[in-house]
C-alpha cells in the first residue's frame, strides 16, 4: 500500500472486506509488531511465518509435537514464542541464520500449556497458563525469581489459595497481570512483585473464557460463561475493595436473539471498538460494538460458513485477521481509493477521455550527462523494505490506526515497574536484520 496516494480527508470505516486469504491450516495466528509478518500455529505443532507482502511462507519452525495453543511476539519482533499442549513453551530467534531454525530457549512445564505471552517490554519474562489452572511468571534474567506461581494469600481464601485460571493477559505496559478464573473472578497481580493487587468477583458471570485489555490500559473486557461480554474501567477494578458494592461494567454486550456464545474477542487498535467472534458451527461471524458509546452495537461481518477460532488486530493499520477452524487465515481491511494528485500536484483526474495538447518543450531531449547522474543517484539510494511506515499521528489522516506499539510508548508504567521491566532488555530494543535464507537446489 502506497501511503502517499491515500486521501487523508476520506473517512475510513471499520475494515469489513477480506483482502487476502492464507491457506495455512492454522488454529491460531498473530501479527508481529511491524505488521509485516503473521505467525500461524498448526494442530501438528508446526509454526509457519507468513510474509504479507508476498503472501508466502518464509520460515517453518518445528519444535512441538502437539497442537499450538499460544503465540506471542517480542517488543521488536525478533523473538517469537510458541506454546503447545506438549507441555513446552519454545522461544525462537528470527535473527538466527540456522536452517532449519533451531530453538533459542525452551521452557518446560508439568502440564499442557493453554496460553503463553511475552512481557510487552522484555522477552525474558514469560506468562504461562497451564491446563491445570495454574499461572506462572517465568523470568530468565539472572538475579530474578526464575519461576513464580501466582497464588492468592492464604488469608484471602480459607479453602484454597490457588487461582483456577482460565485465561490471562498483560496490561499494555506489562506492569499488571489480569487473570480470569473459573469462578468468575478477575484477579490482578503486580508483575514485578508477584503480589496480589485485587480480586473482583463478577456475580452470575460463570467461568471467564477470555480476557482482553485495550492498547492503552483503560478498559478490560471479559467473555464469560453466561454468554455476556463485559467491559470495565481498569481504574475501577484497581480501586475496588472487599467492602465496596458490586462493580457494574460500563458496557455489557450479548446476542439477545440467538444467544450466541463467543469464541474469542479483541479490542481494535484505537481501543474504542470491540470485536467478538461467534462460536457457532456453521458461520464465520464477527460482531462489532462501539465501546465509547456504551457498548452500542455497530455491525456484523460475515465470511462464509467456516466456524471462527481466533482474532488479532494489526499493530499499525486499520486491519485485522480471523482464523477459521478449517485453518484459513483471513486478512480484513478496506480497499483504499488512491488520490493521485496527492502524489503529483500537476496530476489531473478526468472522468472521460480528453484530447491531450502537447507542450512545446515536453519531449525535448535533456542533457545526457545530467540524466545519467540523476539515474545513478536514484540507483545508489538505500531502500528500507523491512520497516513499513507507521500510520499514526498527523499523517494517519484520522484513520483508526493506533496499534499496540504506539500504545505501549504512550502508556508508560510506574517508574519502579518500568525499571524492573527494562533490566536486561537490550535484545528487545537493539536493531536486527531478518536473514535471507537461499535454498540450495542441489540439496533438493
Amino acid at each position: 500500500m502506497n501511503v502517499s496516494l491515500l486521501n487523508p480527508f476520506e473517512t475510513q470505516s471499520l475494515p469489513s472486506t477480506v483482502r487476502a486469504t492464507l491457506d495455512s491450516g492454522a488454529v491460531i495466528a498473530r501479527f508481529d509488531q511491524t505488521g509485516r509478518f503473521v505467525a500461524a500455529g498448526l494442530r501438528d505443532g508446526s509454526v509457519f511465518l507468513w510474509d504479507l507482502a508476498t503472501q508466502a511462507v518464509v520460515r517453518n519452525f518445528e519444535g512441538h509435537v502437539r497442537a499450538i495453543t499460544g503465540l506471542s511476539w517480542s517488543r521488536n519482533s525478533r523473538f517469537l514464542l510458541s506454546a503447545s499442549r506438549d507441555w513446552n513453551v519454545v522461544i525462537w530467534d528470527l535473527a538466527s541464520r540456522s536452517e532449519p531454525p533451531q530453538r533459542y530457549h525452551t521452557i518446560r512445564f508439568d502440564a499442557p500449556v493453554v496460553s503463553a505471552f511475552f512481557h510487552p517490554l522484555n522477552s525474558n519474562v514469560v506468562l504461562a497458563i497451564l491446563a491445570t489452572g495454574e499461572a506462572f511468571v517465568v523470568d530468565r534474567r539472572p538475579g530474578q525469581i526464575p519461576r513464580a506461581d501466582l497464588r492468592l494469600p492464604v488469608v484471602e481464601d480459607a479453602v484454597s489459595h490457588r487461582v483456577n485460571v482460565q485465561c490471562a493477559t498483560f496490561s499494555s505496559n506489562g506492569s499488571l497481570i489480569f487473570l480470569g478464573s473459573s469462578d468468575g473472578a478477575i484477579v490482578i497481580f503486580n508483575c514485578s512483585t508477584k503480589l496480589l493487587v485485587n480480586r473482583i468477583k463478577i456475580p452470575g458471570a460463570g467461568a471467564i473464557r477470555n480476557i482482553s485489555c485495550d492498547p492503552r490500559s483503560r478498559y478490560l473486557a471479559t467473555n464469560s460463561g453466561d454468554r455476556n461480554i463485559r467491559i470495565f474501567y481498569i481504574s475501577a477494578l484497581l480501586s475496588a475493595t472487599a467492602h465496596s458494592e458490586t462493580i457494574e461494567p460500563i458496557a455489557r454486550m450479548t446476542d439477545t436473539i440467538a444467544r450466541t456464545r463467543w469464541s474469542t474477542m479483541m479490542f481494535a487498535g484505537d481501543g474504542e471498538h470491540l470485536f467478538a467472534g461467534s462460536d457457532t458451527a456453521n458461520s464465520h461471524e464477527v460482531f462489532v460494538w462501539d465501546v465509547a458509546a456504551g457498548g452500542q452495537y455497530l455491525k456484523t461481518m460475515e465470511n462464509g460458513k467456516e466456524p471462527l477460532s481466533d482474532l488479532d488486530w494489526h499493530p499499525h493499520l486499520s486491519e485485522w485477521l480471523s482464523v477459521s477452524t478449517l485453518g484459513n487465515i483471513y486478512i480484513w481491511g478496506n480497499i483504499p481509493k488512491m488520490k493521485w494528485s496527492a502524489f503529483a500536484a500537476e496530476f489531473e483526474e478526468v472522468d472521460e477521455n480528453v484530447e491531450y495538447v502537447e507542450k512545446e518543450t515536453e519531449f525535448d531531449q535533456e542533457d545526457k550527462a545530467e540524466a545519467e547522474r540523476r539515474t545513478k543517484a536514484e540507483e545508489d539510494a538505500d531502500v528500507d523494505i523491512g520497516h513499513p511506515q507507521k500510520l499514526v499521528g498527523p499523517e494517519s489522516g484520522g484513520r483508526i490506526m493506533l496499534g499496540k506499539t504506539a500504545a505501549q510508548e504512550a502508556a508508560l508504567p510506574h517508574d519502579e515497574d518500568q525499571a524492573w521491566a527494562e533490566i536486561d532488555s537490550e535484545l528487545d530494543t537493539r536493531p536486527w536484520t531478518f536473514p535471507i535464507v537461499v535454498e540450495d537446489p542441489e540439496e533438493e
